[in-house]
């Protein structure tokens, strides 16, 4: 945003350093990488950066931030990197995932923000369609496009397409600013949504937050709050102990190492 803001070549090191440290914590920062190469080929204005140095700075400076990860996986037989490749593979093909992923990222961007975003969205690329909407778009579309690509085989968790919920925000915001002025059906309802954004958001954090810890609604292993709860662990715990018990197996304790005792120190005024 601030390249295409300033048109400054430096910033391209901003991005180069953001994009290294982004690869350190999860994979998916490689949507940006794709996702601004397809801004900078669809935008006329910005296909100069191509025969500009700093983009070229910018790359050797990700790689080289990136570089401890790239040696690790080149020491353990590229196991991250091969465990990433191998998601969805030899699956067959299916739609039921696809719905599933809609309406996750339905329910996790709020009706309200996902409606405002899909606005915005659309009226930036069929009026507008500046250089600051085709970079939204891509990094919304790119990343989106590859989860329901990927929807097909397995299940996408609703978290995983959580990288485009900032660009997601920005358009839904570009939607309000676009229609607060406008009449119609349309704008009315980009008005009812922008005041029902909040509430309903903080309603849902409530619900969430009231079902996890209370658990109210029984719903079982289906319910979404049990993958962070532990739901079943007890009892697992306890078959487990059982099969030990008939198998007779045993554990073997390492002798603990001698722990060095500290020394208690005054309090000094």
């Amino acid at each position: 945003a601030k390249l295409d803001q300033t048109e400054r070549g430096a910033w391209w090191l901003a991005i180069g350093a953001a994009f290294g440290l982004g690869m350190f914590s999860k994979y998916t920062t490689l949507f940006f990488a794709a996702s601004m190469l397809i801004w900078l080929i669809a935008v006329p204005a910005q296909r100069r950066w191509f025969l500009n140095p700093w983009p070229y700075f910018g790359g050797l400076l990700a790689l080289a931030v990136f570089a401890p990860v790239l040696w690790w996986n080149a020491e353990h037989h590229w196991a991250s990197v091969a465990y990433q490749a191998s998601r969805g593979a030899g699956r067959a093909l299916s739609l039921r995932y696809v719905f599933e992923l809609i309406g996750a990222q339905l329910g996790l961007a709020t009706p309200p923000i996902f409606f405002l975003a899909c606005v915005g969205l659309g009226y930036g690329l069929r009026t507008h369609r500046s250089s600051a909407v085709v970079l939204l778009a891509a990094l919304i579309l790119t990343p989106l496009g590859y989860f329901c690509w990927h929807a097909l085989r397995e299940r996408v968790q609703g978290n995983w397409p959580e990288c485009v919920y900032p660009a997601l925000a920005c358009v839904a915001a570009y939607a309000v600013h676009s229609f607060e002025t406008r009449d119609g059906v349309l704008a009315r309802s980009v008005r009812v949504a922008r005041l029902s954004a909040a509430p309903f958001g903080i309603a849902l954090a409530l619900l969430i937050y009231t079902q996890a810890i209370f658990g109210w609604v029984p719903i079982g292993r289906h319910d979404p709050t049990s993958r962070v709860l532990g739901w079943g662990w007890p009892e697992m715990a306890v078959a487990m102990d059982e099969a030990r018990a008939q198998s007779g197996a045993r554990g073997h304790l390492s002798p603990a190492r001698p722990h060095r005792r500290l020394r208690p120190t005054r309090r000094t005024s």
